[in-house]
């Protein structure tokens, strides 16, 4: 008969969920960089998105293409 003894501490999991946590807080932070940018566009004229080449419907597409 065989003795099997798990002697794992687990340290890999948690660097998988730190490195999942991390991935997350990115994510987060790239989605509110989206936002301040679509909100910056957004309170422009448009005018002034004309002169910088910006359409109003693409502001969406710009401020995700930016990070």
């Amino acid at each position: 008969m065989a003795l099997y003894t798990d002697t794992h501490t687990g340290r890999g999991d948690a660097r998988r969920l730190t490195r999942i946590l991390d991935t997350l807080r990115a994510r987060l932070a790239d989605a509110r960089e989206v936002r301040r940018i679509e909100n910056e566009l957004a309170q422009m004229s448009d005018r002034e998105l004309a002169d910088i080449g910006i359409s109003r419907a693409s502001i969406r597409h710009i401020a995700r293409q930016s990070i």
